[in-house]
């Protein structure tokens, strides 16, 4: 019953109503001082597999679906596991069985697409800190390199 769903999905977002401001605040405060939104751009320099995973939403909002896939491929397996997280939530009433089983075998399936089937990364600039680091401008991560037990980032300057 639609009534039911309503007040689910109600109480949820009287739940969370701290979640968005407080992300805001994360958001504006790194952006500002690292120039970077992602942890791991922040302090390795490298991009994550959801590099793009925001553009791809957008894109997939607006129905360019190409693109999306483009910026990075795993959107649509987020989409189908909310789909299939709401389905359960709200028009079940109860919690998704399996559902964190679900989202780290998303998470996996992104690791595997992002750097095994594509073999690259997805580009990300790095950020400030990673750039006073680093005596590169903006790198652009090409491979990794092993030697002697030390792992090696090959990067071309832009």
């Amino acid at each position: 019953n639609l009534r039911n769903i309503g007040k689910r999905l109600w109480r949820d977002l009287k739940g969370y109503k701290w979640a968005l401001p407080a992300f805001l605040v994360y958001d504006v405060m790194v952006t500002t001082l690292f120039g970077a939104f992602c942890p791991l751009v922040i302090l390795a320099g490298l991009p994550c597999p959801g590099c793009g995973m925001t553009r791809a939403l957008y894109c997939v909002a607006v129905g360019r679906f190409a693109d999306a896939f483009s910026y990075n491929p795993s959107i649509y397996l987020w989409i189908l596991a909310g789909i299939y997280a709401a389905w359960h939530r709200y028009v079940r009433g109860r919690r998704p069985p399996g559902f964190p089983l679900i989202l780290g075998g998303i998470g996996g399936v992104m690791i595997l697409i992002i750097f095994i089937v594509k073999s690259e990364f997805i580009t990300c600039n790095t950020s400030k800190l990673v750039k006073h680091l680093y005596t590169v401008y903006i790198v652009n991560v090409t491979y990794f390199k092993t030697v002697n037990g030390y792992a090696f980032i090959i990067v071309n300057n832009r």
